[in-house]
């Protein structure tokens, strides 16, 4: 079976001498052609455009219908980060959210991909550390005051009554000290039956998580890397982790799977907010890709694909405001996390670089391109556009300056001059991470 047949779509498979194949890939009114590279990487092609566009002219007579008109018939497909913000609201928000799932999951409409399934499994137990380790840290700072007795002030009234006083909020410390320990006990007794678990199991039955058949992961793997060279949507932005961004791949072939079995618009609940889902704007989701829209209008035989945050899709439906306040509050924590972690993979191409390789780069980009790693006896140094780049001589802090250097060699963004490592030069797709960061 190939891999347009385990997505039960009509395909072709036509080889060439080069041991490549074109996959045609047939759809409601005009067939799309991928070619896949077989013995090695995948090439640019210079006609992706008709590849991710193949009906010309359904560019400018595609008619979407709006999220208002939709909302009431469409499939709604949720995503891994929507799936763990329920960890993070009180006991009316859980129970807002899994009344919109039951209906939704009563009308045959919800659908949570296997994809997103085996990242809830993995990314759940991270949420009870997180809500562990909090309380953990409560009862640390509830230290007892007495810390030791002072004989020569016995006869002041004053340290009388601190004694007393001390003692009184010392026993109160301890109370809450132990309630607390019950609560860890309690959280640590949980097995999948915590609140959050407890409510899918309800509800996610039957039907509504979909898996998506894999005939063949060599070739699942060659067309995620063919859209990564291509940029084409989604999973590109996640090419740097280790999976190579397969997750929202996988997720996107499950929508367009459901897509041409229910021929039904599709809302799609998630967080993600990286550009190879969203046409952006200040750093915030804009519209979907169009590329994204016209692929599934096509799987679709003429629905429509809309992407909304959680918060959206609550307020879509009718959950009390107070619940949609507070889960956007999650929301906001959470994007503020992300971007305080990482440079925005709009700029760094999808590398997950670190702030001394950014340094790095954007100095040596500044220059003349190159950085020069220096030894003598009793120390090195790192250069780059005449500067001494490490801002101290701790072994801690070369350690992480001079592992900036290997990732930016991991990535190809730079490159060494010669064989004993010392002098390295910005490659091209250094100087354009440069130029993007440098833009934010």
């Amino acid at each position: 079976m190939s891999y347009a047949e385990s997505l039960k779509i009509d395909s072709n498979v036509q080889f060439d001498d080069n041991h490549s194949f074109c996959l045609q890939v047939e759809t409601t009114k005009c067939k799309a052609a991928y070619l896949i590279m077989t013995d090695s990487q995948p090439e640019f092609d210079p006609f992706v455009a008709n590849r991710v566009y193949p009906d010309a002219a359904g560019v400018f007579s595609r008619e979407i219908r709006s999220l208002a008109e939709v909302k009431d018939d469409a499939i709604v497909v949720l995503d891994t980060n929507v799936l763990l913000v329920p960890y993070t609201v009180g006991k009316e928000g859980l129970t807002k959210i899994g009344e919109t799932y039951s209906t939704l999951a009563a009308a045959n409409r919800l659908c949570i991909p296997g994809q997103v399934a085996r990242e809830f499994a993995n990314n759940r137990a991270k949420k009870l550390t997180e809500l562990a380790q909090q309380f953990n840290r409560k009862m640390s700072s509830a230290a007892p005051t007495q810390k030791g007795t002072y004989p020569l002030l016995e006869d002041f009234p004053d340290y009388l009554k601190i004694v007393e006083l001390e003692s009184a909020i010392d026993a109160q410390l301890k109370k809450y000290r132990d309630a607390i320990k019950g609560l860890l006990n309690s959280i640590q007794s949980w097995s999948w039956n915590d609140p959050v678990s407890s409510l899918y199991s309800e509800v996610f039955k039957g039907d509504v998580v979909v898996d998506l058949p894999i005939a063949s992961e060599d070739e699942l793997i060659k067309e995620l890397r063919r859209r990564k060279i291509h940029s084409l949507p989604p999973g590109y932005k996640d090419s740097g982790k280790d999976d190579e961004g397969i997750g929202d791949f996988l997720v996107w072939l499950t929508i367009l799977k459901v897509a041409k079995e229910k021929k039904k618009s599709t809302i799609f609940v998630s967080g993600d907010e990286k550009a190879d889902w969203w046409l952006r704007s200040d750093g915030k989701g804009l519209y979907p890709r169009y590329e994204l829209v016209d692929e599934y209008h096509r799987e679709s035989e003429g629905h429509a694909f809309h992407m909304i945050s959680f918060s959206q899709y609550l307020d879509l439906f009718g959950v009390s405001e107070s619940v949609v306040e507070e889960v956007g509050v999650q929301e906001a924590k959470q994007s503020a996390t992300n971007d305080a972690s990482r440079i925005d993979a709009d700029a760094t191409h999808g590398a997950d670089l670190s702030t001394e390789a950014i340094s790095i780069l954007t100095e040596a980009a500044a220059g003349d391109g190159r950085i020069m790693h220096l030894r003598y006896i009793g120390g090195e140094n790192l250069q780059a556009n005449g500067k001494s780049l490490f801002p101290s001589s701790d072994r801690r802090t070369i350690a992480k300056w001079l592992g900036g250097l290997e990732d930016l060699q991991r990535y190809r963004l730079v490159a060494a001059l010669g064989h004993k490592n010392e002098i390295f030069e910005v490659t091209r797709e250094g100087y354009e991470v440069a130029d993007a960061l440098n833009q934010q």
